[in-house]
């Protein structure tokens, strides 16, 4: 493995520099995700949600694999299950007309 001067995971950084290129500059994000880290499902909760809008939703793993998809029609409050991912950490991207935000997601066990 190798290692930048600041300790990071050299594919690591890679993977995470490319996301937030890919993604607007940042922006106050709209919702809140809770519990995080969590063993379960997550909670997505809008503030000021334009209800029945698309939402398109997308996980990473750290390798910038997609591993996860859904597209829904946003909600005050969503439920995202991620069952059935091992336990890590993510990128979750969720994107909502020409707008995308990017957060960390991490799954642990109880």
């Amino acid at each position: 493995m190798k290692a930048t001067q600041d300790g990071c995971l050299d594919t690591l950084c890679s993977m995470v520099t490319a996301v937030e290129e890919a993604v607007a500059p940042a922006e106050e994000v709209p919702f809140s995700l809770y519990p995080n880290p969590t063993a379960g499902p997550l909670t997505q909760a809008w503030t000021g949600a334009t209800a029945g809008r698309e939402a398109h939703l997308r996980l990473f793993d750290v390798a910038g694999r997609e591993v996860w998809r859904q597209q829904r029609r946003v909600e005050p409050q969503m439920e995202v299950a991620l069952s059935g991912l091992p336990d890590g950490l993510y990128f979750l991207q969720v994107r909502v007309g020409q707008k995308a935000w990017v957060e960390k997601v991490a799954l642990q066990e109880e």
